[in-house]
């Protein structure tokens, strides 16, 4: 009965407000009559009435009374989801006017009352940034540190731990003089706790990304994998690092030890063989590279990815006969017509990256004609276009220029004899 009086009364003032030509209020003030059941039951809110009735309040420029609303949701409302959107809705409007403490204070409520990672996630950053807008960047450090220690294995919990990394990544930037305190304090806490797998993985993240210095980084994420000895994710990162930090002989032993691990899938065994293979050869150990090929690759001429990995490392290697050999083997065995393209845009670009711009101008064309109905390798193949265009042109210029520059020579030598 509430309900039907409640509805009742509304349309009934929509419809009176149409007849006199005020659409605006048709639409709006209906909104404003306050539900029955609010006000003859305190213990219980219609949620969607008052935010409805809330938004009408913010669009006429009445905030306060808006924040009043919101404010009676998050006390009465039982239903979980609504009383979160609540605590967000109140305390942007709380952020609007300047009072950051109080919309950190909804915010943490909000955070509180989420029922998985996912929604804690999307509420600890939401808190957060609310801190960083209201100056108090300490806070929101702490807050960013505990979900950057978020367990990545759950769900929503790699977005979390990524997200407060860059959040607080960016903080650090613009305060420098918080990370420097910030990497004082951790190295100091990590003496006292050395097995700290949480304080041992931050620190690593601001050598890593804040202080641009990668071979500090892989220092602390040697003592993270021998803690985690299981963790790929974190061998992978500190390979990586050692990459950076030129550190390839080591960079190739972990690989070659995770390679050799039973829990490898099939996957994740052919990426460790192409990863060792491409890491021999930045380390200049082309000898070791060229036996590992041959020594792990079948070389199967009818297997076209297996051609193109082979072919990409020899390019690599400055092979490009054998890189050629290779893209064109699996060019001729790719039955899908992807891995065809895919082969046919190799050849274009061994032949552009050993400056052979007339066979990768001939070679693009070719994909241009043949492939017509493959939109896709069509719009790769003009890209290659327009960069053999580009060094040609540039190359047409520095030709001019030395051109130029052996004219200027010859008049001066002319000039000098006559006088």
């Amino acid at each position: 009965m509430v309900v039907v009086k409640k509805l009742s009364l509304r349309f009934l003032l929509a419809a009176s407000c149409l007849l006199r030509g005020v659409f605006l209020f048709a639409v709006e003030v209906p909104l404003s009559i306050p539900t029955v059941s609010a006000s003859q039951q305190p213990d219980a809110v219609d949620a969607d009435y008052l935010t409805e009735l809330a938004q009408v309040h913010v669009r006429h420029g009445h905030p306060d009374k808006a924040e009043a609303l919101y404010r009676a949701i998050t006390e009465k409302e039982q239903n979980v989801s609504k009383k979160i959107a609540a605590c967000e809705a109140l305390s942007a409007l709380l952020l609007k006017r300047g009072a950051a403490k109080d919309a950190a204070k909804e915010l943490q409520a909000a955070t509180d009352s989420a029922r998985n990672l996912l929604e804690r996630g999307r509420l600890t950053m939401a808190l957060a940034d609310c801190l960083i807008k209201g100056g108090m960047f300490a806070e929101a450090e702490n807050v960013l540190l505990d979900a950057a220690g978020s367990d990545s294995s759950l769900p929503g919990g790699a977005w979390l731990k990524a997200s407060a990394l860059g959040m607080l990544e960016d903080g650090w930037r613009k305060n420098p003089e918080r990370l420097k305190a910030f990497v004082a304090e951790t190295e100091a806490k990590i003496k006292q706790n050395p097995a700290s797998t949480t304080l041992l993985e931050q620190l690593a993240a601001v050598y890593e990304k804040n202080q641009r210095d990668p071979a500090k980084a892989a220092e602390l994420l040697e003592r993270l994998v021998v803690l985690q000895p299981k963790n790929r994710a974190q061998q992978l990162r500190l390979a990586a690092l050692y990459s950076q930090s030129k550190q390839f002989d080591k960079a190739v032993d972990l690989a070659k030890k995770m390679f050799a691990s039973p829990d490898l899938s099939p996957d994740e065994a052919k990426f460790e063989r192409y990863r060792i293979a491409m890491l021999l050869i930045e380390a200049g150990r082309k000898e070791e590279a060229l036996a590992w090929i041959k020594e792990k690759f079948h070389g199967d001429p009818s297997d076209s990815k297996e051609q193109i990995s082979i072919g990409a490392l020899y390019q690599q290697a400055g092979l490009a006969t054998e890189s050629e050999a290779a893209f064109s083997h699996a060019f001729e065995s790719a039955k899908d017509p992807e891995e065809k393209t895919n082969a046919k845009l190799k050849l274009v670009e061994l032949a552009l990256s050993q400056n052979d711009l007339e066979k990768a101008d001939a070679r693009a064309r070719a994909i241009i004609t043949e492939m017509k109905d493959t939109p896709a390798a069509q719009s790769r193949a003009l890209m290659l276009l327009q960069q053999i265009a580009a060094q040609k042109f540039e190359l047409r210029k520095a030709k001019a220029k030395t051109s130029d520059s052996i004219t200027s020579e010859k008049q001066i030598l002319v000039l000098d004899k006559k006088n």
